[in-house]
């Protein structure tokens, strides 16, 4: 039983998914707030632009670099994936668009109602998350 990777639920990975749109709308409003205040970039009147940008600075790029956001890290939690290069990722990346904004509070409801599913960009893509974190 030593050195067994510990169980990741539901419910675990709803409130790390929930606690992480958080810490995004923070590092989004910022960022939105400083491209406000430089007026000569047209498209920083596009909410939906800085959005985006700032979703695949925050996500993508961090789950494609190192298998993991800021988050994952601190609850040592990782994607299950060789290769972060194919087209398995562009699914899961475009499907956690949905899983992060939209479902979201969906996901923590359900996990709070005790449901063991699985994230739709997890469905989608078959990537899945991984716990890191060994029994001692």
């Amino acid at each position: 039983m030593q050195k067994e990777n510990l169980k990741l639920t539901y419910r675990r990975k709803s409130t790390i998914l929930f606690i992480e749109y958080f810490v995004f709308s923070l590092f989004f409003q910022i960022i939105y707030e400083l491209l406000g205040l430089v007026n000569e970039l047209e498209y920083t009147n596009n909410f939906f632009v800085v959005f985006f940008f700032c979703f695949f600075i925050y996500y993508t790029s961090s789950e494609f670099i190192f298998k993991k956001t800021l988050l994952m890290h601190f609850y040592k939690v990782e994607l299950d994936i060789e290769e972060t290069f194919s087209f398995k990722f562009i699914i899961y990346s475009l499907a956690s668009l949905l899983d992060r904004t939209i479902f979201a509070s969906f996901h923590m409801f359900f996990a709070f109602m005790k449901y063991e599913k699985k994230f739709l960009c997890e469905k989608l893509s078959e990537i899945r998350w991984r716990n890191t974190e060994k029994l001692k």
